[in-house]
Order: C-alpha cells, then structure tokens, then sequence
C-alpha cells in the first residue's frame, strides 16, 4: 500500500513540476499550447496533465483503499526479471533504430509480459499488436509527428 502511495505522489509532483516549469522550459509557451498540436508546448502539456491526473487517481485509490495491492510472488525486484527487463528495453533502443518503431515495440511489449509474468496470451497479443499500431497513427497521420523508421525494411 506505501509503494501505491508513493508511485502516485512521485507522479503528482512530476507533473506539476512539469506543468509549473513548461513556460520556462519551452520559450514563448504558455499552458494555452494544448490547444494547438503543433506547437513545441503541447506534448509536455500534455504529459503532465496525465501525470497528475494518474498520480491522483492512485493516491485518491490508495486512500480509500481500493488500489491493487503488489504481489510478492513474482515481483519485479526479482535480479533476474531486473536483468531482463533492463536487458529488454536496452535491445529495443537499438532494434528501434534498425527494424523501426513499429516491429521494435511490438516485439518489445510482447517479451515483457513474458519476463514480468503475465500468461493471457490473447491479451499480450492484442496490446503488442494494437498499441504499437494505435501510437503510430496517432503521431504520424493525426500528429504528423515521424517516429524513428527501420533501417531494414
């Protein structure tokens, strides 16, 4: 229940910080640029507002005692779950170069619900197919923001 608590308090605080910096951070931005996609403010705008909006939805579930509790069984302080997490993501920076976002996250998604334990196999399917394929079209056609494309293919 403290590590519920923290998580969300560290979230809190990330994403005030983040929306009480912008202004200074991004020149000539004020919290205004989330209404215009394309402006350099917009994505930190953004990001905070999720942060503090999570961050308070874990604190307020923490609260009142309806957030999930963290399993010791096959908790991610585990050494070798640790490695290969950290092993994961470090692949998937540089796969993400060499066969693109797309196939990179996909691949990436799908050996970490391996490595962290999770067995609904439908379920890690549909999230490393359509989350990878969701945030590729929401940043290049409806954003027109480019995502780092493969080398390969």
């Amino acid at each position: 229940m403290r590590e519920n608590l923290s998580v969300g308090v560290f979230s809190l605080l990330l994403g005030a910080s983040t929306l009480f910096f912008m202004p200074e951070l991004v020149s000539g931005e004020t919290l205004a640029a989330i209404n215009d996609p394309y402006s350099p403010g917009f994505f930190p705008i953004l990001i905070g507002t999720m942060l503090v909006v999570c961050g308070g939805v874990v604190v307020v579930g923490t609260a009142i005692g309806r957030s999930p509790e963290i399993r010791g069984d096959g908790a991610i302080e585990s050494p070798i779950r640790l490695t290969a997490t950290a092993a994961l993501i470090g692949i998937y920076t540089a796969a993400m170069l060499w066969i693109g976002m797309l196939a990179a996250s996909m691949i990436c998604i799908a050996g970490l619900a391996y490595v962290l334990g999770y067995q609904r196999h439908w379920v890690i399917a549909a999230a490393a197919i359509g989350v990878p394929v969701l945030i590729s079209v929401l940043f290049e056609r409806l954003l027109y923001v480019l995502l780092p494309q493969s080398q390969v293919f």
